[in-house]
Parts: structure tokens; sequence; C-alpha cells
């Protein structure tokens, strides 16, 4: 957010100025300025317009209850989701002293029960039974709850939410259960290098600021010290919600179908019981960095092989300057990838392979930071003083320089033309937007505030980019190679550490950086798009892809737009061919030339990003979208580019990209359990899939040679199958995908291919029952496991159909069982899968009990949920079939979404484009019986039952190896477990079937 900064002339009855936790953080309370500034004031309601984009059909109002409570409430006619969203402007900055993660730990237990609705799982199982779900998350400043259902269930969904704020129970006996949830959250980002940097700089920054606390909150903090001090933790939650939960800081935001007045009544009923307590808002205005001696050197250790630097710069938050948006300014160039850019220069060098650059909003209206990102090559580490010189010297440019005009206006360009053809989005997109921005913004521009850039703001301009200075700097460094050479352990997270001046010599050579010839402001970008101009409308009588062309060298699906009517296309192409799989290292050479030609290209498609066009290469994969106008000359750029790599790249360069690659796969093996089941089973399940581990072991024997030399031979014979969608007509869209395999064609000669060369991907038949496939994890005493139960081959949609059911049968129930109650871990879930022409349901926990135990409660909870289901009434099964109708049937709100759903079946090669209206119409049909049976022969009968378990055992817990692992089986009941590894089962297991389409071709 970019809000409006605070004065500091504060009417001494309506402001006064408080301690907060710690002597020197200033938190200001202000009453009439502060609501003045942010629009909490009395408006007139019908006067209050909310600038939307012209092409939105969704109808706005701003609603202020006599309690406080602020909405907007949000009327769309065709939406099959209603959304809600609450914003209550207190977060972790707010925690007391002595209970870190207090808010976050309130933020848990909202969730579990309220007096009018005692059960403490009624508002996941009505939302479940109503084809919605929902979540919260705690920040610095707000705590946002938010939940999404089908349309025609929004009433009693917002009753039920609003009494989160109105009697929330709090019950005792879910208070230690959920504090466990709130300690599992707490571990399973332990190992991740995000939470482990930020909770750095927050613990090297004024030990007397807020800021400097652990905002998350985990078993100790929550329960062991407070049991310590014979302090019950249950009674600061209510104090914390008495003191901090007010109507009058609860912004909210809600869609549906209802009329405007109707909506505006329902808020009335739920919210207007929530007690206003004329909180004062909170705003701290002291900066953290105050009081630290800067500049600061910070050397860091992290968990995954990754080299970078953050130059970050305390600054006044400006945020709330909607219309002036300095920071945008600054970080638009500072951040910039095309010629003359601080980026180009460091890839010149061979110091970086990526830099981003921002304003961060630390407390908006009080104190915020500019950062810069820069991620590091191995002589750009070693050099790592240089890139920092360079760095300032291109400060130094834009200093001498001077605030350019012509840059603000092409930004304030940009975003005109994005607002104006703003995406539609997802109702609770929407309404977590909204709600968000309501918190801090006039009710006029909660849906313009980050486009409406309109005034020139030279001094301020000035002001922010002379205060980048040497001495006003705190640089991080992160780096593998600090490992064993650091003094400091961070008591929360346990990251290594250096914390120390910035050598003498080194700040010397930052202040005399001066500006030299390679850096300069970018020229005018020439991809802005120009012409908006919508296809002639046309009479098709499909409402999907049609199959343009079809040969061996070219396949055309296209479908154009006439739902949203946005001057945007979009272009997917899959090159098809089987030459890059076989064998691992021409996967590795394959993946390379991808990276390669990306890179390459980069300088040139930056201003293409920026214009609008997102684009990405990779996997045998090119795909842009955007605006129409530019489109033919990115794609024509891209693909010249193949042919282009010997003379536009480097051997250095390439092996900085090598090296990337390789940092990518090693860190894939630190990734959390759950995270890497899912990449292990399609190890097993897939033919010629090369997971990373497959694929690290040859990357010392890539040359850049070998890859340069490879492309022509991956390029020589392949079938180009290409999706367009959008504005554009079916000729226009012809003669896009046949310009694009001419440019292919002649550069390298390309020729068509047969359809045996350019196979879809296979996957193997489980011929037993239950198979065990386990791997070391290296989370610290973390374990996860999936069990993958087969459905079925995907002959028809009938398998995926009964996928889905089951899984909307048992999600909300393994959830409450296993996470909620038996606090197995906090990420516990249910969901359906394909791999290469067959469905499973899938089962998956994480969790620091042994996957052996994990294992038998999955089938402990199977055995429960057979009569569960088996008993089900009548109305309660056809409200699941209404909810997992409406997720089929809710239908894409913009063209990316509809592409992804198309683009899903083009990629599988089943093509059923109208897969959710066939599978809607299945559910429709189906019985209880129907499902009950599917349940007995897919996840009980032992003779029918095909159940693939992937297991990552604790690496730390000293579990993993096959005797720990079978005593782990024995001591669970799990003897029929039978533990495989993935080479023998491949020689044992027989192949199926391509996938064949299953619809219209």
């Amino acid at each position: 957010y970019r809000h409006v900064k605070l004065s500091k002339t504060c009417h001494s009855k309506t402001v006064r100025v408080i301690k907060l936790r710690r002597r020197h953080s200033r938190v200001c309370y202000t009453g009439t300025l502060f609501i003045a500034i942010i629009a909490f004031v009395a408006h007139n309601m019908a006067s209050t317009t909310i600038i939307k984009p012209p092409n939105d059909d969704r109808e706005y109002r701003h609603v202020k209850l006599s309690n406080g409570v602020q909405c907007v409430v949000i009327h769309d006619a065709t939406t099959e989701k209603a959304a809600i969203t609450a914003d209550v402007a207190v977060g972790s900055l707010s925690n007391p002293n002595d209970y870190p993660g207090l808010a976050h730990f309130l933020e848990h237990m909202l969730f579990l029960g309220t007096d009018k609705y005692p059960s403490e799982n009624e508002y996941s199982k009505w939302l479940s039974e109503h084809g919605g779900w929902s979540n919260a998350f705690t920040s610095d400043t707000d705590t946002v709850y938010f939940c999404t259902v089908d349309a025609t269930y929004l009433k009693g969904t917002l009753d039920r939410f609003a009494q989160f704020f109105v009697a929330p129970r709090m019950d005792p006996s879910c208070t230690e259960r959920e504090i466990q949830a709130v300690n599992s959250e707490h571990e399973k980002n332990l190992d991740n290098d995000f939470w482990r940097l930020h909770h750095l700089d927050r613990v090297t920054s004024n030990p007397e600021h807020v800021y400097n606390s652990f905002s998350t909150g985990n078993l100790r903090t929550l329960w062991d010290e407070p049991n310590a001090r014979n302090e019950q933790v249950r009674d600061k939650l209510l104090a914390f919600h008495q003191a901090h939960y007010s109507g009058n800081r609860i912004t909210a935001a809600i869609i549906g179908r209802e009329s405007l007045d109707e909506l505006a009544s329902m808020v009335e009923q739920a919210f207007g019981s929530v007690v206003n307590k004329d909180l004062e808002p909170i705003l701290v205005t002291a900066h953290p960095y105050t009081g630290v001696k800067l500049p600061q050197l910070l050397e860091v250790v992290p968990v995954k092989e990754k080299r970078q630097i953050t130059m970050s710069f305390p600054m006044k938050d400006d945020s709330l300057n909607i219309k002036t948006q300095i920071g945008h300014y600054l970080a638009h160039l500072i951040g910039h990838e095309g010629q003359g850019s601080l980026l180009s220069h460091l890839k010149d060098q061979d110091y970086a392979t990526g830099l981003s650059a921002g304003d961060y909003s630390g407390f908006p209206g009080g104190y915020g930071f500019f950062k810069i990102n820069i991620d590091l090559t191995e002589k750009g580490f070693a050099e790592r003083q240089h890139v920092v010189k360079d760095t300032f010297s291109y400060i130094a440019m834009l200093q001498a320089a001077g605030p350019q005009e012509y840059v603000f206006d092409e930004c304030k360009q940009l975003e005109e033309m994005a607002f104006r053809f703003l995406d539609k989005s997802q109702p609770y997109s929407a309404t977590m937007a909204v709600a968000r921005a309501l918190r801090w913004h006039p009710p006029a521009n909660v849906l313009n505030y980050r486009f409406a850039m309109a005034d020139f703001d030279k001094e301020g301009i000035e002001a922010l980019v002379n205060s980048l200075t040497p001495d006003q700097v705190k640089v991080t460094v992160v780096g593998k190679a600090f490992d064993g050479q650091t003094e400091l352990t961070e008591a929360i997270y346990g990251t290594h550490y250096n914390l120390k001046p910035v050598p003498q010599d080194w700040l010397k050579m930052w202040t005399k950086a001066q500006p030299f010839a390679a850096l300069h402001l970018p020229l005018p970008n020439k991809f802005i798009p120009t012409d908006f101009t919508l296809a002639a409308p046309v009479t098709s009588t499909s409402k999907h892809p049609i199959l343009l062309c079809d040969s061996d060298a070219l396949k055309v699906w296209h479908a154009q737009d006439t739902t949203f009517l946005l001057p945007k296309a979009s272009i997917n192409i899959v090159f098809r061919t089987n030459v890059h799989k076989q064998s691992v290292l021409q996967a590795v050479w394959t993946s390379l030339a991808f990276k390669l030609v990306k890179d390459t290209a980069n300088e040139f498609a930056y201003d293409a990003e920026l214009g609008g066009l997102d684009y990405s290469v990779n996997g045998m994969k090119i795909a842009i979208q955007g605006y129409q106008q530019r489109l033919p000359v990115l794609l024509k750029a891209l693909l010249e580019t193949f042919g282009q790599l010997r003379e536009k790249t480097t051997e250095a360069r390439f092996l900085s990209l090598l090296d990337g690659y390789k940092r990518t796969l090693e860190g894939m093996e630190r990734d959390q359990p759950y995270h890497q089941l899912g990449g292990d089973f399609d190890t097993i399940m897939l033919d010629k899939y090369y997971s990373h581990l497959d694929r690290l072991p040859v990357l010392g024997d890539v040359k850049y040679e070998d890859v340069l030399q490879w492309v022509p031979q991956l390029l020589q014979a392949l079938q180009l199958e290409v999706l367009i969608l959008g504005n554009y007509n079916a000729e226009d869209a012809l003669s896009l995908a046949q310009d694009a395999r001419k440019t292919l064609e002649a550069l390298f000669q390309t020729k068509g291919t047969t359809l045996d060369n350019r196979p879809l991907p296979r996957s193997y038949q489980m011929a037993s029952d239950l198979s065990l496939f386990a791997r070391p994890a290296p989370v610290v005493d973390i374990h996860g496991v999936a069990l993958n139960f087969k459905i079925g081959e995907r002959t028809d949609l009938k398998v995926p159909t009964m996928a889905l059911m089951l899984s909307q049968l048992m999600s909300e129930s393994f959830f409450d069982s296993l996470r909620t109650k038996e606090q197995l871990g906090y990420v516990v879930y249910v969901s359906s899968a394909y791999k290469a022409g067959s469905d499973y349901l899938s089962f998956v926990v994480q969790s620091s009990k042994t996957p052996g135990h994990l294992i038998r409660r999955v089938f402990s909870f199977l055995d429960e949920q057979k009569d569960i289901i088996a008993n089900m009434d009548k109305e309660q099964f056809e409200d699941h079939k209404s909810a997992a109708i409406s997720k089929l049937l809710d239908a894409p709100k913009n063209l990316k979404s509809l592409v992804s759903r198309y683009w899903a079946q083009v990629t599988s090669g089943c093509y059923a484009f109208d897969r959710n209206q066939v599978m809607a119409d299945m559910i429709q049909g189906l019985s209880l019986d129907d499902c009950v049976q599917a349940f007995e022969s897919s996840l009980m009968n032992q003779e029918s039952r095909r159940c693939a378990i992937v297991a990552r055992y604790g690496q730390k817990a000293q579990s993993y190896n096959k005797e720990a692992i079978a005593q782990d089986l024995v001591e669970h009941a799990l003897e029929q477990v039978q533990l495989r590894d993935v080479d023998t089962f491949h020689l044992e297991s027989e192949l199926l079937p391509v996938q064949t389409a299953i619809g219209t071709q």
C-alpha cells in the first residue's frame, strides 16, 4: 500500500502520544486528524462514488454503521461465489511484551466457536458443505479474516463470520490444542530463509522498538513461559480482544448477488452487534533503525544455497500519498532491467543474476524502508563491496540527472492503462483488496489507489533519492560462505550471523562512487500499446476452443473472447517432441537452453513486461499474455533468440546461469517435506521424469558449447501446439501461429514430427496394495506423508468426478480430526490429483510424529469415515454435491484464469474443454451408494485398492534407514505396507497407455 503521511501536529484533546511496550517506541494515537486523513468521517453515503474501471460491471457502495464498522458492499449479478473480508486494525506490533505472538494466536482462536455457534468446527463445516473455504493472517499492523462460499449461502456465512467480532468463545478446551497449531506453523517456517531473514532484520533493529520482536509466537512464548508465571493464556486472549477489537477498528468488504440495499441491510444485521469501544487508531512513528548505528553490515548463513545482498534504507512512510508515489518512481528506475540499468551493468560484470527494488511500508503513515535486493553470482559475492559501490554509482547518476518528468509520466501512463483495463478478480481477492484499502484510504479510492499517480513531486523525489546514502544503509549479505565464520546465533530460528560496522575502506569507496557511462536513464518504452481496438464480434457455435489447424508441424486451438472484452490476448505454445527426454543430460541441456533464451531476451523483453505483457520461457513452453497489439513483436523476438544464443551470450554468463540452476535444484531438497511429496510422487509414477536428484549429478558434465549445439538438434523436428485466446479472430490467430512456426523454420529448418515422436507422459501401473516409498527430509524432527489412492484411469470424466466428490466428502472432517482436534501438524489436507492418465485421492500430513504414526492415523480416519459416509443423511449429501458443483461451475473471472483452465486440457492431452460442466452434470447424478462403493473399492478393499505412500522422514530424527522405517511400521501395526524403492518399482511395473483425448478434437 501507498498511503498518506500523518502530521505530528495534533489537537491536544484528540491526540495523545504514549509508550507502547518499549521506552523509545512512540505510538501516536490520533483522533480527528487521523480520522480525517484516512476518511474515517461521517460521509454522506449517497455522495460517495467509488472510482472503478470502465469495464467493471460490479456495483459498489460504502457503508458506515453507527458502531463504527465500515464496509464496502459489492453487487455482482453473475457471481457464483460470495466472499467476505474483515480487516481489524491491530497486528503483531501490538503484542504484549511478555506474549510474543498473541495477536496471531487470537486470529487462530476466533475460528473455533462463538457463543451463537459454539461448535468448534461449525464455521469450517458450514463452508465446506456450501462450496467455500476460509483463511486469515496477522501482519504487523492488521489481522485479516476472509472467506468465500456459494453465493446462495452468503447470509448464513456472514452471520457466522461476524460473530468472531461479537462473541467469540475461546473455549479453554481449544486453547492448548490451538497453541500447538501455532507452534506447528512456526516449526514449518524454521528452515525458511524468508522468515529467518525477516526476523533477523527485526532483532537487529532498535531493541526498544516494537519492531524488534517475535511476531508469530510459538509454544514457548504462548504456553511454557506464561504457565511458568502462573498466568492463564486464555485470560490474555480475552483481554487482548477486549483491548483491541472494536467496531471502529473494523473495515470490511462483502460481495454477493444481492442488491446493494440488501447487502447493506445484511451488513447491518450481522455487524451491528459488534461493540464500538471508540478505540483510538495506532500509529508507530519512530523508525526501527533509529538508535542503530548505521551503516551496518549483517552477514548471514542461509539454509538454502543462495547468495544475496539487501540494501535497506530508513525512510518516512509515504505510502498514503497515492497521487505522488515517489517510492514507485524510484523503484521503477533502480529496479529497471533494460539498457543502461543497474542490473544490466551488474550482469555484464558477471556480478548478479537478478535485482528488485521498492519502498516497503513498515507502518503506513509512520515508518518505511527502501530496499534494493540483488541476487549474486559467485564472482559478485566475492566482490560484494563493488556491487554495492556500483549501486551507489547508479544512485549518484539519478542524483545528478535529477527527477525526470518524462519518467513519471510514463509510469503514470502505465498505471492509468492498467486501471482502465483492469482484469476482474476473484470475489475473495476483490473483498480482501477493498477491505484492506478501506483501512487506509478514502472510500472513493479503494479500487484505484495503486493506480492514482497524478502529481509530479520533484522535491519529494529529490529528497528520497538524496536520502539513499552510504552512511544510512543496512547491508545484509547472505551466503553459505559464511558458514563456520559467524559469531552470533539468533535465538528463535537459530540463524548464524555476524553484525558489525561496514569496513572503512568499503565505506570510503561507496561514498566516492560516481556515475559512469554504462549507467543511464531508461529510453522511452516502445512497448506501451496505443491501439485498444477490439476484434470484430463473431457468432460461434462453440463456447470452447476450436481446432484451426492440425498437422505434423502445427496444431492450433483458438477461442475469441466474447466475455471480458478487453484488448488483451494470450498465446501458449508447447514444443511437442520427445528428443529432450532420451536422457537426463538432454533434459538438463533443454532446461538450460530455455533459461539462456529468457536471460538473453530479458533486456529487450523487460519493456514489454512494463508495457503489460507477461511472459514465460520454461520447460519446452512459451507463454505470453497481455495487450494484444505488441504481443506478436515479443513472440517473434523470443523465438529468434533461440537462433542468437551464440552471438548474444558468453560462457561466463552461461556458467552463472548454470550455478543458479544448481543452487535451485539443491534448494529443492531443503523444501518443507509436504512440498517435496508431490515431486516424489511424480518421480515414482511418471516415466522419464527427471527430478532434481536425477539432474544434480550430471551438472558437472554440462558444457556451454554442448548446450549451444543442442539447441538446433532440439528444434530440428517438432510440432508446435498452440492455444490462442482473447482479442484475436480465427484468421489472425492462425496467422500468428503460422508466423511462429515460420520463424523457427527460417532459423533451424525445423520439420514436423509424427505423433509417435511427440508422446505425452506415461505413468506406471501399481500392482500391489500398499507401497511405501521413503526418503529423508532435512527439517529437524519434521516428517511428511502423502497417501495417494488410485481412483482409476482417466478414460472418461467419471473417474476425476468421483475423486473430486470423495475429496469433498472428507476434506473438512480430515482437517478437523487430524489438525484441529489431534493437532498432528499445521499441514493437513485432502486433494484430488492427476498423473498422466490416472486420478488419485491424496491425504497429506506434515508433523513431528513419525510417518508410521501418520499413516496409521489416516487409515483410522478412513475406518471412521466409512460408516459416517454410509450413514450420511440425504440433505447433507446433497449439500456436499451442491458444494462440489459450485466449485466446478465457478466461472473464470479473467482471461488468465480461462487460459489456465484450457491450457491444462491441452498439455494433458485430454482436450476436455467442457470438463467442468460435464463433471458437474455427473455429480448431479451421483447417489450416495455410488460414493460408498467407490470409497470401499479404492480406499478400503485390499484386493482392489492401490495406494502409493510417499514419506519424508526427518533427517535429524535419525530415523531414516531401512531398519528404523520397518520398526516404525511394525510399531503402528502396518505390516501390510510394503517398503519399496523407486528403481525396483519401475523395473517390476508396466507402463500404462498414453492419455487419450476424452474431449472434442
